[in-house]
Formats: structure tokens, sequence, C-alpha cells
């Protein structure tokens, strides 16, 4: 990676850190700023459980489940934990 004389310092650590590679490429300061704003708003907990339901949406898509159907699944789960008043 090659690093101009604009780069803070740190930055292209938390660059690094950044989990997908593919996204390294959008603009510099802007991914990594909002990766630390991320990171401090979210527990690590809360993303686990994100990337866990991303990956269950997209293994239901890959058996052919539509997003209609997807839907529909997670709103039944919503009003069972959450019943409508």
């Amino acid at each position: 990676m090659s690093v101009s004389d604009e780069v803070t310092p740190g930055a292209e650590e938390q660059v690094r850190s950044i989990p997908e590679p593919n996204e390294r490429e959008a603009p510099f300061h802007d991914r990594a700023s909002y990766e630390k704003w991320r990171n401090a708003r979210y527990s690590e907990r809360a993303r686990r459980l994100v990337r866990e339901a991303m990956a269950d949406a997209d293994r239901l898509k890959a058996e052919g489940i539509t997003d209609e159907e997807i839907d529909r699944r997670l709103l039944a789960v919503i009003d069972r934990i959450a019943p409508p008043s």
C-alpha cells in the first residue's frame, strides 16, 4: 500500500483493520473513520450477531429462498418476541 504525506499517524493501521479488503480502496480516511466509529458504537457481540445474520441470509438465498420469505420469517420472529399491541 502506498502512503502519501497526507496520511495521519495511525491511519494506515486503521485501514488495515477494515474487515473487507476490497473496501480498503474506498476513500481512505472516510472508511477508517467509519470503522473507528462503528467499533466504538457497537459491541463486539452486536457486530458478531450482524455477521452471523448476514451469513445466514446469504445461505438462505443460496438455497433459493426469496427476500420476501426471509422478510416474512424475520417479522414472525419479531412478533413472537414483541407481539404487536
